[in-house]
């Protein structure tokens, strides 16, 4: 009965095994403007083309998404805070009160 049971695999080799939590966080701290790019945060698309094109590094973004993940990488999109909120914002917001 040993013959039939399962035996671990190794399974297939990761893609890209120089991409390492070390490139990406050097690579993500850096604003995409200062390479070249017309856009002020990282996405997965954008990430993935860049590594494509200075390391010759082709990633899913599936796979990318998975590794940025594992690494300890979120993103949120950026949420616009205004120091100072004018005093008609309550009301724009159809909440009425008195003063």
């Amino acid at each position: 009965m040993s013959d039939l049971d399962d035996r671990g695999r190794t399974g297939r080799p990761r893609e890209a095994e120089d991409l390492d939590a070390d490139l990406l966080a050097n690579l993500l701290r850096r604003d995409p403007r200062t390479l070249g790019y017309q856009a002020t945060t990282w996405t997965v698309p954008l990430l993935g083309a860049y590594l494509r094109e200075e390391h010759g590094c082709v990633l899913s973004p599936d796979t990318l998404r998975r590794r940025l993940h594992e690494y300890g990488w979120r993103w949120k999109r950026p949420r616009y805070i205004y120091e100072e909120r004018a005093s008609h914002v309550a009301q724009k917001k159809g909440r009425s009160f008195v003063v």
